[in-house]
């Protein structure tokens, strides 16, 4: 019987590494799609929702696999990988609206998928229910709520480090 050599059992670990990284980007990318869609009628009716890039400059449009992080990285690895989502929100006193981006954080860990929402929470499932992208979304939800009213709570629109939001004042 022929014994395995270092090299070959180093080929076999690369070749293993690249099938995983690609099970676990196909399993964050159906979960994500899933998300994305689900925001949208979690919101309302009404809703734009788009995945966009997770960092960097964007423009409110669909960017099908860049809003993935590892998109025009090269080789994937087995590593989170992050997904942007941008919603408008719609202006109360005129027809404008004004066009936010949030990140939320896949892990493959074993057999299952870690989803983080920034500071609102985690949702782990190794097979994702309709019943856990609803709790992805309510996460998500529960996040931008966060990001506008911790500065209002704090009594001033610009107090404390956190949740600040700028504006461009016109003219």
């Amino acid at each position: 019987m022929k014994s395995v050599t270092r090299l070959e059992t180093l080929s076999k670990l690369v070749t293993e590494y690249g099938e995983a990284s690609y099970i676990n980007y196909q399993a964050v990318r159906a979960l994500g799609d899933a998300v994305i869609g689900a925001l949208s009628d979690y919101l309302g009716s009404d809703a734009q929702v788009w995945g966009v890039p997770p960092v960097g400059d964007w423009k409110p449009h669909n960017y099908n696999d860049a809003k993935y992080s590892t998109f025009g990285g090269g080789l994937l690895e087995i590593e989170p990988i992050r997904m942007g989502i941008a919603l408008a929100i719609p202006h109360l006193n005129d027809d404008g609206e004004l066009w936010m981006r949030i990140t939320v954080e896949f892990e493959c860990a074993g057999s299952e998928i870690r989803v983080q929402v920034i500071d609102a929470g985690t949702v782990a499932s190794r097979d994702f229910s309709e019943e856990d992208v609803q709790t992805i979304c309510a996460l998500i939800y529960d996040q931008i709520v966060a990001i506008w009213k911790r500065p209002l709570d704090l009594g001033s629109p610009m107090a404390g480090n956190q949740g600040k939001i700028g504006f461009f004042r016109p003219g």
